[in-house]
């Protein structure tokens, strides 16, 4: 083997387990906000998540992850305050959670009011990071479960989490 071959060997098996073995860099955490939606007495507001990322599995040039997505739901009323505390949400592949405002705990005093909701997304960043491409829907229905309000949104991947899994796995 030459010299050459022997050092180019050798810094491919040093430099590939050694991405492996990395994990995640740290975290950032962005949010979306609904339009506001109104919401009459009887009447609920939901908020479906459900994560469509796959779980990576060794060998497919990055490493083995766990998909998941985690983050917070919120509820603001029309003059900007939250209502309540928000409330915590962790998907792994394929799984769907639901957060829910009744109108009986939203605060509003007249028979109808304006409510936006706000999720805030915390994902880890580099290699290792799991997966997370979150699906959002929000839903009002009323007391007979027939839906009055659907609204969806898909949050993408992080092109910055996509490009620093890929970079650092390669190095």
């Amino acid at each position: 083997m030459s010299t050459s071959k022997f050092f180019l060997t050798l810094l491919f098996l040093t430099a590939v387990p050694s991405s492996f073995g990395q994990t995640p860099s740290g975290s950032f955490t962005f949010s979306f906000s609904f339009p506001p939606v109104g919401l009459a007495s009887g009447d609920t507001m939901q908020i479906n998540l459900v994560n469509l990322a796959a779980d990576i599995a060794p060998g497919q040039g990055v490493p083995p992850a766990t998909a998941s997505c985690s983050g917070n739901v919120s509820f603001v009323n029309a003059g900007g305050m939250a209502i309540g505390n928000p409330s915590t949400f962790s998907v792994g592949s394929g799984v769907t959670q639901s957060v829910s405002l009744p109108f009986a705990n939203s605060g509003i005093s007249n028979m109808r009011g304006e409510v936006r909701a706000v999720v805030a997304v915390t994902e880890a960043e580099g290699v290792g990071a799991p997966p997370c491409g979150l699906a959002i829907s929000l839903e009002v229905f009323d007391a007979n479960n027939a839906t009055h309000v659907y609204l969806n949104t898909v949050v993408p991947p992080s092109p910055a989490r996509i490009a620093a899994r890929r970079t650092n796995s390669m190095q």
